[in-house]
């Protein structure tokens, strides 16, 4: 069943920020650390949350396998205007949900977690340290899994896994 949280609107340029309908999505707390991002970490996670696990072993309860090389702010803006994106949210929600990437983008001392599912397409945005009943709702970024592929690619050049993601749907 398709996702359809986003009416249709009118489209803005990234340069002014998510549109009405991405801001109701993603909610003002996510959309305002969004909008003055000073780091972005990723991370190659376990597709199955720990709940055992604190600090920095995890991301959002999945374990970490792997941390990606430092991030620079033309890589964050990239990611952002991706969040950004209504096509970011417009494809069929859950289906297996077995992540396998998470990017987290700090604005000071707040953050906010993307989990993302490459098999089905899905991801999950939430506030870093909120309880599960805060975290917004599974959301499918497919067919437009282009932006996410090479995002996840450019974070990891050296993962083979990663580096043979497709960049279309199938």
């Amino acid at each position: 069943m398709p996702l359809c949280l986003l009416p249709v609107v009118s489209r803005t340029s990234a340069a002014d920020g998510p549109s009405a309908a991405v801001k109701k999505v993603l909610g003002d707390k996510v959309v305002a650390i969004l909008q003055k991002p000073t780091k972005v970490e990723a991370f190659r996670i376990e597709p199955r949350q720990d709940d055992e696990l604190k600090g920095d072993q995890q991301i959002a309860g999945y374990p970490i396998i792997a941390r990606a090389k430092e991030l620079d702010a033309k890589f964050t803006a990239k990611l952002v205007a991706v969040l950004h994106d209504e096509k970011t949210y417009n494809g069929q929600s859950a289906r297996c949900f077995d992540p396998g990437l998470a990017f987290r983008i700090w604005s000071d001392k707040e953050a906010v977690e993307v989990i993302i599912c490459f098999r089905c397409t899905n991801l999950k945005v939430k506030l870093m340290g909120e309880e599960e009943e805060a975290e917004l709702v599974l959301h499918g970024f497919g067919p437009e899994i282009g932006p996410l592929t090479r995002l996840a690619k450019e974070a990891f050049p050296d993962d083979k896994a990663i580096q043979g993601l497709p960049e279309k749907a199938k």
